[in-house]
């Protein structure tokens, strides 16, 4: 009886998702190589009857690694995954762990780290390549009629000076063609950009990823103009940082939170491939608006003070 119970514990223990986080395997295809080449990252987690389990992806870059590609593979047995990436640093380096979200046949979720892997970076200089060749001697070539070299540059000078005259009188003389465009407000820009994507109806069409690509867009040039930061191949840890900062005045936590909470689902969707239900898009378009409406308000001058009227002369 005892050795039954035993070997039944056994079994439980196996098919926890913590014994699935100690048996999660890691590989690298190249282990060694140059700097900026491509190398493959594979990542199998086996899985017990029921389970389920979700790589969060870290982003644009993870360590000294950049993520040029990440796809996952689901299945019932093990869940597959692999990154494509590449380092520009010579050394011995490892690629960090990767959080990877394990949920049970019962529903009860638990997350875990990949295993980091060594990876050798070497220069593109190796063997007899690491050191340059000195130079050979340059041959000294004898010119017998110099006079004819100051002559030609003497021609070259006239030439460039009547072509520079030319064009600055063309320049005086031509009048623009089209009046200078007015500025555009960059808050009515993107509300009309939301009026067109919507119409797109593109979540309907099964184009949910573009639609979170073109959603995204907009709310990170909001954020440009709402808090004048940079968001351009930004991840949303580096916007969220510096947003950080230039909030330090006192603006609204709540609405980092809200900004954050949008950044980091359109990322879901963009990078790990999670498909969301129709609520949870018209909840991204609704975040979207909020933060619209935020950045506006952020811009719009604070009201004069109230002045009182002077006292009239002489009243008591």
């Amino acid at each position: 009886m005892t050795t039954h119970c035993a070997i039944l514990a056994l079994l439980l223990l196996l098919s926890s998702p913590a014994a699935a986080q100690t048996r999660i395997t890691v590989n690298a295809e190249p282990k060694t190589a140059t700097v900026g080449d491509p190398i493959r990252i594979d990542i199998e987690i086996p899985l017990s009857a029921g389970s389920r389990a979700r790589i969060l992806p870290p982003g644009q870059s993870h360590g000294e690694f950049a993520i040029l590609e990440f796809e996952e593979t689901p299945g019932e047995q093990s869940h597959r995954a692999h990154f494509r990436a590449a380092v520009y640093q010579t050394g011995e380096l490892e690629f960090p762990p990767v959080q990877v979200l394990l949920t049970d046949a019962e529903g009860n979720e638990t997350t875990a780290e990949t295993p980091p892997i060594a990876i050798t970076i070497q220069s593109v200089l190796t063997g007899e390549d690491d050191a340059l060749k000195d130079l050979k001697k340059q041959a000294e070539i004898t010119e017998p009629f110099p006079w004819l070299r100051w002559l030609g540059i003497g021609a070259l000078l006239l030439a460039l000076a009547a072509l520079a005259w030319w064009l600055f009188r063309r320049k005086r003389e031509k009048k623009p063609l089209f009046q200078p465009l007015p500025r555009i407000d960059p808050f009515d820009r993107a509300e009309a950009q939301l009026r067109e994507l919507l119409a797109q109806d593109l979540p309907a069409k099964g184009q949910v990823k573009q639609f979170y690509v073109a959603l995204s867009d907009i709310v990170r040039a909001i954020l440009e103009a709402g808090y004048g930061i940079h968001t351009v191949e930004k991840t949303t840890s580096e916007i969220m940082e510096t947003l950080a900062k230039s909030s330090a005045d006192g603006r609204s936590g709540a609405a980092l939170r809200g900004i954050e909470s949008f950044l980091r689902g359109s990322d879901m969707v963009k990078f790990a491939k999670y498909i969301p239900s129709p609520p949870e898009n018209d909840e991204a378009v609704a975040a979207a608006c909020r933060i619209l409406a935020d950045c506006r308000k952020m811009r719009e001058p604070a009201p004069a003070p109230a002045v009182s009227p002077a006292p009239a002369e002489g009243a008591s």
